[in-house]
């Protein structure tokens, strides 16, 4: 999907919260960011770039990121969370217009080989900053953490009982409510590369890139999430297997 059909499908599940958040990330009004979902009017520029990294942290997958890697990616990544600031970006880059390194970071446009080496240092510079950013607008958003999406992750054993037992009540609502963000974010993605519109090279593709290991153990965790005699079933046959 384009930046425009994620905005759309962020939308549909958009609460009067949410878009006052993406207006104060993106710089916008809310009433501008509101119109923005309505496809009325589309966020252009810097404020385009912010709102793909945005909608990237809670789980969208604007096909405008696709190719961008390396310090191209990290740089435009580092300018929408602030932590470093589009003037001081262009200023250090010596562009003479701002869109100049606009369709840079669009990859619409090549970079000089001591311009990419100026961008690698400065992200560098700025990770620190990046990362408090980061930690700041999980919270904002009630994502999880870095480190709590680390720990989670980490068990690919069925050992999270162990780690759930740890958590607190706020811990717990925490994770439902990090989760339910995910799970509706992810769920018109999932859709999406499971119709037609996609081919199956394209299903395998993906397969690669998480890893196929990765894909079964999600969709299995997703059954158990069903519904209770879903998960019973679901720990029955795992049961049988081991």
């Amino acid at each position: 999907m384009n930046l425009m059909e994620c905005l759309k499908e962020f939308g549909v599940r958009a609460s009067a919260e949410d878009i006052k958040l993406l207006a104060e990330f993106v710089g916008a009004s809310p009433l501008t960011a509101n119109g923005w979902l309505r496809t009325r009017g589309r966020p252009m520029g810097e404020k385009a770039l912010k709102t793909v990294h945005f909608l990237s942290l809670l789980g969208y997958h604007a096909e405008e990121l696709d190719g961008l890697k390396g310090p191209i990616y990290d740089f435009g990544k580092a300018i929408a969370f602030g932590a470093i600031s589009f003037e001081e970006a262009v200023r250090k880059l010596d562009y003479k217009k701002p869109s100049h390194l606009l369709v840079v970071l669009r990859g619409e446009s090549g970079i000089l080989r001591g311009r990419q080496e100026t961008m690698r240092k400065l992200c560098e510079s700025c990770e620190t900053e990046l990362e408090r950013n980061l930690a700041i607008w999980r919270e904002k958003l009630q994502l999880p953490s870095k480190e709590e999406s680390n720990s989670w992750s980490s068990d690919q054993e069925g050992k999270s009982s162990t780690l759930v037992g740890g958590l607190d009540n706020q811990k717990r609502r925490d994770v439902i409510e990090g989760l339910a963000r995910l799970l509706q974010a992810c769920l018109p993605l999932a859709q999406l590369v499971g119709s037609d519109v996609f081919s199956a090279n394209d299903r395998e593709k993906l397969r690669e890139l998480a890893g196929r290991e990765t894909v079964h153990q999600t969709s299995v965790a997703l059954t158990k999430l069903a519904g209770e005699r879903a998960r019973e079933r679901t720990l029955e046959r795992e049961h049988r297997v081991l």
